[in-house]
């Protein structure tokens, strides 16, 4: 457990590191570092929660200056207070491909036409049936406590990401910033409930 939150702790370190331009990302949906409000929730969850059931609506993200060199995007919400529990940081959204000309996606886009031309949406960490379900899955913490969620961008120097198949935010993010076509990360991080 210790190995993971160090790992988490230096992977947090290196996108400092890389954060040299002023690439932005933020919530629109709510402010940083805010509560996330109910209605992005999950609307159902395969074991017990401690806060009332939410709408499952994807927050509107706006991205500002990425690096001149920027083809592409990638998005992605994660929580890192599930590494204790799953022994990884559960993945709620992931959008690779995302235009380096795109300003924002707006809120509820998941899974609709209103996503950014070319992005593709991942499979999240959120097991229903067994399996994770492509697109948005909102926060869904089992009873206790609050729950820190990040909002992560990387700006890309490749049109077509390639991302391992397994939707682990922490192994998701070591291949983003090791594949050496990372140009820029910023993030954002608010908590629930």
């Amino acid at each position: 457990m210790f190995r993971v939150n160090l790992l988490l702790t230096v992977l947090f370190l290196l996108e400092l590191i890389l954060c040299v331009t002023s690439l932005s990302v933020d919530t629109l949906s709510w402010n940083q570092f805010d509560h996330i409000p109910l209605k992005h929730a999950c609307s159902r969850a395969p074991y017990n929660v401690s806060f009332p059931f939410g709408s499952n609506i994807s927050p509107g993200i706006g991205f500002s200056r990425p690096p001149p060199n920027t083809k592409s995007m990638v998005l992605l919400i994660h929580d890192e207070e599930t590494v204790p529990v799953f022994g990884f940081a559960m993945l709620h959204w992931g959008v690779i491909d995302i235009p380096a000309t795109a300003e924002f996606i707006p809120e509820d886009a998941t899974l609709t036409p209103h996503m950014p031309i070319g992005s593709s949406e991942l499979q999240n960490d959120l097991i229903e049936d067994m399996f994770g379900i492509v697109g948005y899955m909102g926060p869904c913490p089992m009873k206790g406590g609050q729950n820190l969620y990040r909002v992560t961008l990387f700006a890309r120097n490749v049109t077509n990401t390639v991302l391992p198949t397994t939707g682990d935010a922490s192994q998701l993010i070591i291949t983003l910033l090791s594949d050496g076509q990372t140009l820029a990360v910023a993030e954002s991080m608010s908590i629930f409930p």
